[in-house]
């Protein structure tokens, strides 16, 4: 869900930005385990080869099949004491071309190797169908007691579209998601959770999301304080909608990147809110920026990427009053207030939203 931090050119005309991960991620999220198998010609499980307990021998196949597979990894200690001691489980082996490098992917236990053979059997349907299956799959197991097949479902989910996270069927529990939280091998999954736990019906998440807000507020950390801030909103409704532009109002000296990261959220739910938290959004903003234009350049270019025009007649109205002052800003608004005409215009006209807000 939540890109690179733009820059003042970074608007692309007429065209809506893709689906973007829902970590609040500064940089490319990792790929999963599943992205590596569905970039995969050959896939192999592998146990220890008998003739050679130090090396490893395909027994089953994926993609590929298994004949002539040739493994060039040495079998650690660890590793071989487990499979003696498991026949069932299996190492998972990968190559994205048909006689390029292996690569070792995962450890599979019992259960771990059930959810890898389901991956395998659904990533036509993935690929080429309906990507939203594969996320709902993962949503049943984001709470799973294997915390490989836990991680390996929150991994996923922080890849989906937030349109798409919020409308997934599960039931978060506080009390799991905050229970391992500050964890150091859960750092990865905290946004995630974070995101997740706005969608809770638990009384108990949003006091737990709003110190979180107030935490990264404190620390002054965009990727927090994105997540914590959309999750807050999320939970909270209206009254999240107020917090956080009260934030923005009375903290005139918030560094760029952690004021642009709160307008983000706010672009966010302007684009899959209700039409009252829709409305409530773009009036309190509207007011917000005629008395900050230093926010505008920010606001022209989340809330443009996103095909949000409720914010152009102040931003218009900034730009002929000549309040902005640096020239990022300047294009940014100048760019976002064209392409508010121009969706105007084919609204009008009748013709699909120019701003991409078709498939929201």
């Amino acid at each position: 869900m939540f890109k690179r931090l733009a820059s003042g050119l970074a608007l692309l005309p007429m065209i809506a930005p893709p689906a973007i991960a829902c970590a609040f991620h500064l940089y490319a999220p990792q790929d999963t385990l599943v992205d590596k198998m569905l970039a995969s010609e050959h896939i192999v499980l592998a146990q220890i080869d008998e003739n050679d307990t130090s090396r490893y021998q395909a027994i089953s196949a994926f993609k590929g099949g298994v004949d002539y597979v040739e493994l060039p990894f040495a079998a650690d200690t660890d590793i071989r004491l487990q499979l003696s001691l498991h026949p069932d489980h299996r190492v998972l082996f990968a190559r994205e071309e048909a006689y390029g490098p292996w690569r070792q992917l995962a450890y599979l236990d019992a259960e771990f190797l059930s959810v890898v053979h389901h991956v395998s059997q659904q990533m036509d349907v993935w690929m080429f169908e309906d990507e939203r299956l594969r996320y709902a799959y993962f949503a049943g197991l984001h709470d799973h007691a294997n915390d490989d097949i836990r991680r390996l479902a929150l991994a996923e989910l922080d890849k989906a579209p937030y349109e798409v996270l919020r409308a997934l069927p599960m039931s978060v529990s506080t009390e799991r998601m905050a229970q391992n939280f500050w964890d150091i091998d859960e750092a990865d999954y905290r946004a995630i959770k974070t995101l997740m736990l706005g969608m809770s019906d638990d009384a108990e998440a949003g006091q737990f999301l709003l110190t979180r807000y107030s935490d990264a507020l404190a620390l002054g950390d965009p990727l927090r304080l994105g997540a914590a801030a959309t999750a807050y909103v999320e939970h909270a409704g209206l009254l999240g909608v107020s917090k956080v532009l009260s934030t923005l109002a009375e903290t005139p000296d918030m560094d760029p990147d952690s004021a642009e990261i709160l307008i983000e959220a706010m672009a966010i739910h302007d684009q899959v809110g209700d039409p009252v938290l829709k409305m409530a959004i773009e009036t309190a903003l509207a007011d917000l920026l005629l008395d900050r234009p230093d926010l505008a350049g920010a606001a022209a270019r989340q809330f443009g990427s996103r095909g949000g025009w409720g914010l152009a007649a102040p931003l218009e109205r900034l730009m002929q009053d000549r309040r902005l002052l640096d020239l990022s800003d300047v294009l940014a608004v100048g760019q976002y207030v064209a392409l508010a005409r121009e969706a105007q215009s084919s609204f009008l006209r009748g013709e699909p939203d120019a701003g991409g807000n078709e498939d929201t």
